[in-house]
């Protein structure tokens, strides 16, 4: 269970860090894909670079992560 909490809070405080203003993602596109690579998971993005993981299986397929990260 340690080993879980110490990757998302690393996680985490990547994401937070990471400078990602909306419409300029250049720089968290990386940080995001990297954390769902390593769960398995591919990231796509729409035509204003929001990012979106499609989890197979779950009745709402996407998760918006962008524009959460970003705000």
């Amino acid at each position: 269970m340690d080993a879980d909490m110490t990757y998302l809070m690393d996680t985490m405080q990547r994401l937070i860090e990471t400078p990602s203003p909306v419409g300029y993602y250049e720089k968290i596109n990386p940080v995001i894909e990297a954390p769902a690579a390593d769960l398995g998971y591919t990231v796509t993005y729409d035509n204003r670079a929001t990012a979106y993981i499609t989890v197979e299986g779950e009745d709402t397929p996407k998760l918006l992560l962008a524009y959460l990260l970003g705000a």
